[in-house]
């Protein structure tokens, strides 16, 4: 059956509100809702912030099988097999529906991969999680009714609705909504301690177990992480308003998945697909912000010079632009080895970006580019929420990219030593490995749906409010054939969140983790309704709230060069936002 909506929008004057103000005013209105952010100050390409509400029909797959639901009450189930695939059911999902009218372009399907849907993708064995806090869809997005968009540029507000014939228009009430000065606001507290099940000692021996598996030659770098836990009483909202004042990054989010939430604040790009260009975005290569310009200006030249991040920075990258190759052509490096720098770190990013191949989709590259090689919506029993700074894949106008994050340095607020900080990390000779083996991951994930694959930027670094990273682009044209849905899954997980060769790296980190994935090291985001369009952020430096207990979880980059400890202490750098967010959600007063 074919779903046909028209589009109604209303324009409003934003100066008098905030993404964050109206979500407030709606959110008890219109639960299962969904928050989307952008903080990025590196230019226009995320100038927009949505709000989505009013769920009409979703997706889901969980445990081998596919759900779909429709707005007239339908529901449709199959088993997802070698003939029937994830990528089938997403695309047979996009063309039941078809939207006409002005603003159509921001409708939809909102939601997330998870970590452990790589199972549908490539010959990984992953645990079935049927515990209560694993056992969420592996993938799920959602199709809303009303989007509110922001301008941050015009300082506008954009109001859209779908509408199916002989509906009457219900944007009224949520201009009144929107415009309506009262909203409720909850304390939040953290009880009893933080809680990890695996212990420092036990982190350094799995640390220990992938530097081997290095040196045989079973993989050229692994990604190992560990979660943490705290339990809390009230509201999580607090947490998310918290960690993007700390932590702002191009991708906020806050997910209300009804029964769970994802909430976060990621810097990463894995895979952008738009005029069927296709994108991914490493990140490789970190170090830690001071807030003194002399030091951090320091460490960014100390990490554009170490061998290690520098290795690993390249390694990403040509993986990258592996990634891209399986589905875009014109393959190529837009900008390698940026610096970026966050609240707590400073990273290495990179971008790998192409065009979609004909006879591919958004959809297809980005479950071939999940899940990422270096790692807000109501959807009933859970929450996800959180704070990525990584683009899986974004697809737009036929073009997809992926921004892979490898090389993380701590940021410490003293200008003097965060600049020694980032030369460190740029010329670490372990974070640089790690980013270009991460971008080469990438090119590689991309080159399955897409032509003109390229890094299109190498190694810059970029500030974030913690931490330098270093970040290339690697970029190419869709292949004729191909498509943004092949490209992402082609893609799918970063090798910034897996390691090289990827399957290999996802195999032996489902053998070394005690404990599965769920939504980190997977991507949120947006799926074009059109299917010609896909933007997905990785799912780190974010929290899953479920049953009052928030877990998080942050992973190092191994090699052969690696330290325990410093990988050790890489990881609890990473974490440092998401704690201290909890620490300052407990001080703000209502």
């Amino acid at each position: 059956m074919q779903y046909t909506f028209k589009t109604t929008s209303r324009l409003m004057m934003g100066d008098l509100h905030t993404p964050v103000s109206i979500y407030l005013k709606v959110r008890d209105i219109y639960p299962k809702s969904a928050l989307l952010e952008s903080s990025d100050f590196h230019g226009n390409e995320n100038s927009c912030s949505y709000i989505a509400l009013s769920p009409l029909a979703s997706i889901g797959i969980n445990h081998g099988e596919y759900t779909a639901t429709y707005p007239d009450g339908r529901q449709e189930t199959a088993a997802v097999t070698d003939s029937f695939r994830a990528e089938d059911a997403v695309s047979r999902f996009l063309a039941r529906f078809s939207v006409e009218g002005e603003h159509r372009e921001v409708c939809g399907l909102f939601g997330y991969t998870a970590f452990d849907a790589v199972r549908y993708f490539e010959p990984v064995p992953v645990t079935e999680a049927f515990h209560e806090e694993n056992d969420a869809p592996d993938m799920l997005y959602i199709l809303y009714r009303y989007i509110i968009v922001f301008d941050h540029f015009k300082n506008e507000l954009t109001l859209v609705e779908l509408l199916q014939e002989n509906e009457t228009s219900r944007l009224p009430e949520i201009e009144a909504l929107v415009e309506n000065r009262n909203f409720a606001s909850y304390n939040f507290r953290a009880t009893g301690a933080e809680t990890s099940p695996i212990s420092d000692e036990e982190y350094r021996a799995m640390v220990r177990q992938g530097i081997k598996h290095c040196m045989r030659g079973d993989v050229f770098q692994i990604v190992l992480s560990r979660r943490f836990e705290q339990a809390f009483k009230g509201d999580d909202f607090k947490v998310y308003r918290a960690l993007r004042s700390i932590n702002p990054s191009p991708y906020l989010f806050y997910f209300d998945f009804g029964g769970f939430r994802i909430f976060g604040s990621s810097p990463e790009t894995h895979c952008k697909v738009a005029n069927g260009h296709a994108s991914i975005d490493p990140i490789a290569g970190t170090a830690f912000r001071t807030g003194d310009n002399v030091v951090d200006k320091q460490r960014t030249e100390d990490l554009l010079a170490d061998p290690k991040e520098n290795a690993e920075h390249v390694m990403l990258v040509d993986l990258a632009r592996n990634d891209l190759s399986r589905n875009a052509h014109n393959v190529q490096v837009d900008f390698y080895k940026e610096v970026q720098y966050y609240s707590h770190v400073i990273h290495l990013v990179s971008r790998v970006s192409g065009d979609i191949n004909a006879g591919s989709d958004p959809i297809k590259t980005y479950i071939d580019t999940f899940p990422a090689g270096t790692l807000s919506g109501d959807f009933g029993g859970f929450r996800i929420f959180g704070s990525s700074p990584e683009t899986h894949c974004k697809v737009a106008n036929g073009h997809a990219s992926i921004d892979p994050i490898a090389g993380t340095a701590f940021r410490t607020g003293d200008n003097v030593v965060d600049k020694q900080r980032t030369e460190d990390l740029l010329a670490d000779p372990k974070e640089n490995a790690e980013h270009v083996m991460l971008v080469d991951l990438a090119r590689n994930d991309l080159s399955r749906n897409a032509h003109n694959v390229q890094v299109d930027f190498y190694k810059e670094v970029q500030y974030y409010s913690h931490v330098i990273h270093l970040v290339s682009r690697v970029s190419g044209d869709i292949n004729a054939g191909s498509d943004p849905i092949k490209t992402y899954i082609d893609t799918f997980p970063a090798g910034t969140l897996s390691g090289a060769p990827k399957v290999r790296a996802m195999q032996l980190i489902s053998e070394l983790e005690k404990h599965n994935r769920g939504a980190y090291g997977g991507c949120i985001g947006v799926i074009g309704l059109n299917g010609d369009s896909l933007n997905q952020a990785i799912t780190i430096r974010s929290f899953v709230s479920r049953g009052n207990v928030l877990y998080y979880q942050a992973g190092a980059g191994i090699v052969s060069q690696s330290n325990d400890e410093r990988e050790l202490q890489e990881v609890n750098s990473k974490l440092g936002a998401l704690k201290k967010a909890i620490d300052l959600a407990e001080k703000l007063i209502n």
